[in-house]
């Protein structure tokens, strides 16, 4: 009995072994699968690293690259750009320096023909008035019989003679009138009568009688020839608000402003004259 349970108590603790050794066997077994796990999750943490890496730089330098290529594309468009701009505004410089030149060249012709316009109106204006002084000299022993009625076939030098006689009580001889006509225009409106007298005094002796001859009645007038530039610059003189009146003596015309008797002449500026003569 003794022997059998010494034998069974031998074999229990062997088979106590072998599991204890089989356990440890297994655990081994577990630390070396993690173990190979471990080195195994390591070197694709690293294959990982390397391959993100190398990625990475890849993408980097085809970033870099585009970039280049489009800053470089960039850079020569805008050089493009610059230099068609420099090109424009170079033109647009030469065409303005060529305006600048033909403008300077057509202020000064214009400035030349200004004064070539000034220099001609102030020759113009002194042979209009030296004509009109001349015409007035021409006409200075002239006199207009106004308002005298026109008969046919008459002989006007008599019919003048008459009315100097009978209204004025002038004898006026034949010599002393040297031409005598009726002025052209219609005759149912008595066109007025022009008169040449020899001189200055055979003139005068008639027109002291004017008055006379007007305040005989039949509408008649004496006046003097006056030129058509004089006509006008006694009207514009009539018309001013600072000449009281204005009439035509010995080839001139006057105007009255105040006391003072001014002569005036066809281009004057009537306030400069009247201002010039206070």
């Amino acid at each position: 009995m003794n022997t059998r349970k010494s034998s069974q108590t031998v074999s229990s603790d062997k088979d106590k072994e072998n599991d204890i050794l089989a356990l440890i066997r297994q655990d081994l077994r577990d630390v070396k699968e993690r173990l190979d796990q471990t080195v195994k999750r390591d070197e694709i943490e690293l294959l990982i690293n390397q391959i993100v890496k190398t990625f990475v730089n890849e993408c980097k330098k085809d970033i870099e690259e585009e970039v280049k290529t489009r800053v470089q594309q960039f850079q020569s468009s805008y050089n493009n750009e610059i230099q068609n701009l420099k090109e424009k505004i170079q033109a647009i410089n030469l065409e303005n320096e060529n305006l600048l030149t033909k403008l300077n060249r057509c202020e000064h012709e214009n400035a030349a023909l200004k004064q070539r316009v000034k220099e001609n109106e102030g020759k113009i204006t002194k042979a209009l008035i030296q004509s009109n002084h001349n015409e007035q000299y021409s006409r200075k022993t002239n006199i207009k019989i106004i308002g005298l009625k026109e008969e046919r076939s008459e002989n006007t030098k008599e019919v003048v003679k008459k009315v100097f006689l009978e209204k004025g009580g002038i004898e006026v001889e034949d010599n002393e009138i040297t031409a005598v006509h009726r002025i052209p225009g219609r005759r149912e409106d008595h066109r007025p009568i022009l008169i040449k007298f020899r001189n200055t005094d055979a003139k005068s002796k008639v027109m002291r009688k004017r008055r006379m001859i007007k305040e005989a009645g039949g509408g008649i007038r004496l006046v003097d020839d006056v030129t058509k530039m004089n006509t006008e610059l006694i009207t514009r003189l009539k018309n001013h608000d600072k000449i009281s009146g204005a009439w035509y003596f010995n080839s001139y015309v006057y105007g009255q402003h105040g006391n003072k008797r001014i002569r005036f002449d066809i281009f004057d500026d009537i306030n400069s004259k009247i201002a010039m003569s206070v």
